[in-house]
């Protein structure tokens, strides 16, 4: 078992995660980048019409913002905001990820009873085995989920368009929802603002602004770890080709720092990198990452933004910002300066993140080749390293422990 400290020396809080995670989870929306800010907005106000009050209120909001964790790629995003009862699509799949992520994450389990019956028909929700308040709690995100989703099929929210929206909730009442829940939003459904508050810079806002005592919480040590593996299992499901891409550039990732002896904190803060160094492919369209040919130059554009993307999730997590800056430093290569082509040294920790990934991304299967065989892998990043794209001093640590790296790329 590898050393570990008691902690990264980081400490983070729980309102900066849940906000990071439900900004990385709606990029699968693409044009539509705030369903999970919707949802929580949606779910507090009913919940608040119910008599619900601080912590209670404070687990809808938390659990409406990452309710669709579960979610990774376009495809299955499109199905279940598309229409009012998606089509073609196994709704409950995607509740037992996320409850799965996490049950086992002491800051954020408290949501996972919640996110598991989230699609679960109110019918069929009162038999289960679950506590009434989580059956609750999860018919009222299921509501709110299905209510976003209503009003984003219309360009504009008028009487005309509630009418119909309430209509529709209305008949699936007692089968779908609660019939308290669906009263609740009654309630709610005359008052204009309630419809503007689902505008984008309204919603944004009130995410922003909206503070509760467990959200103050701190997250600290293992469950920092746990953090940046949720992240990075997320990321890893947008393609079946990185199924477990970031937890071995993490692995490489601790390996090649210890090697290099850094500091111990250091090197779990590089492993914590290696996890989280592919949020940003969160925004990168299905078809791109399993194309089996060559990408366009319109695609490889738009598969190089990936590491903004990941700089702006991270950015929202006070606290990491070197690991924020080490994860999205990966894709980084060379500058021109008057002799030449140089190499770029953003710093130690970013390129020895970058070397692991490389190694990683080389070894696996991708959809348009064959993973590369540990003695091509490492000729081909010789001769990257030779065109300045790698750090000389970090290929030497890969090439004194090829058979290492190997086995924690396909552990």
């Amino acid at each position: 078992m590898p050393q570990r400290s008691d902690n990264h020396g980081i400490q983070v809080h729980v309102r900066h995660v849940v906000i990071a995670l439900e900004h990385m989870i709606s990029l699968t929306g693409f044009t539509d980048v705030h369903h999970g800010k919707r949802v929580a907005y949606i779910a507090t106000k009913i919940g608040a019409a119910l008599g619900y009050r601080g912590e209670a209120l404070e687990i809808l909001f938390n659990a409406g913002m990452v309710h669709d964790c579960g979610v990774s790629t376009q495809r299955l995003h499109g199905a279940l905001t598309r229409t009012f009862i998606p089509l073609n699509v196994n709704t409950t799949e995607h509740c037992n990820v996320g409850h799965d992520l996490l049950a086992d994450f002491s800051p954020l389990a408290y949501c996972a009873q919640a996110i598991k019956y989230h699609h679960t028909p109110w019918r069929s929700l009162k038999a289960a085995n679950i506590s009434s308040a989580h059956a609750e709690m999860a018919n009222i995100i299921f509501f709110a989920d299905r209510l976003d989703t209503l009003a984003q099929q219309r360009d504009v929210i008028d009487t005309h368009a509630i009418v119909e929206i309430t209509e529709k909730l209305n008949t699936a009442t007692n089968v779908l929802f609660s019939p308290k829940i669906n009263e609740a939003y009654i309630s709610l459904a005359p008052s204009k603002s309630f419809w503007n508050g689902m505008e984008s810079a309204s919603v944004v806002t009130f995410v922003n602004a909206h503070e509760f005592s467990l959200q103050d919480q701190i997250i600290v040590g293992e469950d920092i770890r746990k953090m940046a593996r949720i992240f990075g299992r997320i990321a890893d499901q947008k393609s079946r080709f990185t199924q477990h891409h970031s937890h071995s550039v993490g692995l490489i990732a601790r390996f090649l720092a210890q090697r290099c002896n850094l500091p111990l904190p250091i090197c779990e803060k590089i492993e914590m990198a290696g996890l989280l160094h592919n949020v940003g492919k969160m925004h990168v369209p299905d078809h791109i990452l399993d194309k089996a040919g060559p990408l366009s130059l319109q695609e490889r554009a738009i598969l190089h933004e990936h590491p903004n993307h990941t700089y702006d999730i991270l950015n929202h997590i006070k606290g990491i910002e070197d690991v924020t800056l080490w994860a999205s430093s990966t894709h980084k290569t060379t500058v021109e300066t008057g002799s030449g082509v140089q190499y770029q040294p953003y710093n130690m920790e970013a390129n020895i993140v970058k070397m692991a990934n490389a190694f990683r991304a080389l070894i696996e299967d991708r959809p348009y080749r064959w993973g590369q065989s540990l003695s091509d892998t490492l000729a081909t990043l010789i001769e990257m390293t030779r065109q300045a794209k790698f750090d000389p001093m970090i290929l030497e640590v890969i090439c004194a422990y090829p058979e290492d790296c190997l086995h924690l790329a396909t552990t």
